[in-house]
């Protein structure tokens, strides 16, 4: 959605990016660097990993809120790569999905978590698939109870490009919503041991 791109362009339109974070990335991280995030930390994560990858500079447009520009556009470097992403709870980032262009397949190394199971879903996830918001491509992990203690993980393949369920497809796959599971992550992590 704009609102995650939007949060990436301030942090790139913003001095400490461009003073100290790309700089120190360059010079620090040459093989590369790993991002992670939970919810929309983990959507940003996500774009900024996809703007890394595009190249040793960026174009970023002039951030504007309510019509007025906060943040005027700039050329930014990007002299470092993103070469994995793991994230947790993430809201689909794009209207098709987010590509590695580093890898001839377009696959992110890392794996991407989700909550849902017969019962229960955490409702971060497929909260924006109405709209037609896809997640990147990438390995996937669903965490699921299959019954009130026991924790388990159903890989999803890196080559499925994935746009999850809606919230409410029909009537008789209703999930609970559990806001509550959105905040649980590593609770559920350490279960599955």
């Amino acid at each position: 959605m704009r609102v995650f791109f939007n949060d990436v362009q301030q942090f790139m339109l913003n001095g400490s990016y461009e003073d100290d974070f790309e700089p120190f990335l360059h010079l620090h991280c040459s093989g590369g660097i790993t991002l992670a995030g939970h919810s929309q930390g983990a959507a940003m994560a996500e774009i900024l990993a996809s703007c890394a990858n595009h190249g040793d500079t960026l174009s970023i447009p002039e951030l504007k809120r309510e019509g007025k520009v906060i943040n005027a556009g700039a050329q930014l470097k990007t002299r470092f790569q993103v070469n994995s992403i793991y994230t947790a709870g993430s809201p689909g980032t794009a209207r098709v999905s987010i590509k590695n262009p580093l890898s001839t397949s377009g696959v992110f190394q890392g794996e991407r978590i989700f909550i849902q199971d017969w019962m229960y879903m955490d409702p971060v996830p497929p909260s924006v698939s109405e709209f037609d918001f896809w997640h990147p491509t990438m390995q996937a992990m669903r965490l699921y109870k299959s019954n009130e203690t026991a924790v388990h993980a159903e890989i999803i393949p890196s080559a499925t490009a994935w746009k999850p369920p809606m919230l409410f497809p029909t009537l008789h796959s209703l999930a609970i919503l559990d806001v509550k599971l959105h905040l649980e992550y590593c609770a559920w992590l350490v279960a599955l041991g």
